[in-house]
């Protein structure tokens, strides 16, 4: 399940994957791994990067890929800012990758996304169901 990566090279090429698997396009999952290694020190945790990345990817990239996603009639991507639909689904994603892909504990998860341990262990459950089926092999 969870891969272990030794190496900070390692732990870059499965975030890039991540990446990847969230918005769909090799471009923008490269320019996310950028965002989220700017800024990056020698002190930054493991689940402090997690947030940047999953910050990151909020601020930039979620609610475009949310409304092509959608497409019906929405005419900016202002219109989708307060629907948490989109951002539901999006943190479901990322907490099936960060639990199957790196082996994280539904407490670290949790402290990532900043949700509660219940609902983050319906949403793990609801999206292994749903995801994992569907994951691609990079």
């Amino acid at each position: 399940m969870g891969e272990s990566c030794r190496t900070v090279f390692e732990l870059q090429d499965t975030v890039y994957r991540i990446a990847l698997w969230m918005t769909g396009s090799k471009i923008l999952a490269r320019e996310l791994v950028v965002w989220t290694y700017r800024d990056v020190g020698v002190e930054t945790t493991l689940n402090e990067l997690f947030k940047r990345f999953r910050a990151y990817y909020f601020s930039n990239f979620s609610i475009d890929l949310f409304s092509c996603f959608l497409d019906t009639g929405c005419k900016r991507a202002h219109d989708l800012q307060d629907d948490s639909t989109g951002r539901d689904y999006d943190d479901i994603k990322l907490a099936v990758l960060f639990a199957d892909m790196f082996g994280l504990t539904c407490n670290e998860i949790a402290e990532i996304n900043g949700t509660d341990l219940d609902t983050l262990k319906i949403w793990l459950w609801w999206g292994r169901k749903t995801f994992v089926l569907q994951l691609p092999e990079y």
